[in-house]
């Protein structure tokens, strides 16, 4: 991982790459539980990724946003979109119940 920050939880540590390879490693001993690549395009990684509710939530600079539960085996959940012309490099931010996502031209909150 060059840009995003990995993520220690429950004793393991989750790691996204710039060209959207993430993986599960074990904290004591760093090796690799699981990695799996995420749906390839033109653009790069550059929030972090976060955990919440369970899953791990990973943004690609174009909005496009996976998630995937976290544990000892790589399941996606979703995957879902900002639309066109949306470039995203701040990591989301979970609160509430809310999910917020600042953009070059603006803030999005999704709720449920």
């Amino acid at each position: 991982s060059d840009v995003p920050t990995p993520i220690v939880a429950n004793d393991r540590v989750y790691v996204l790459t710039d060209k959207g390879v993430l993986a599960c490693l074990q904290v004591t001993s760093g090796d690799v539980v699981w990695e799996s690549p995420l749906e390839k395009s033109r653009h790069a990684f550059s929030a972090s990724p976060t955990l919440a509710g369970g899953n791990l939530y990973a943004i690609r600079e174009d909005g496009k946003t996976f998630v995937a539960k976290s544990g000892d085996t790589f399941e996606s959940v979703a995957t879902n979109s900002l639309g066109d012309d949306v470039t995203v490099i701040a990591s989301p931010v979970f609160v509430d119940g809310q999910i917020l996502i600042r953009t070059f031209d603006g803030l999005y909150c999704i709720v449920k």
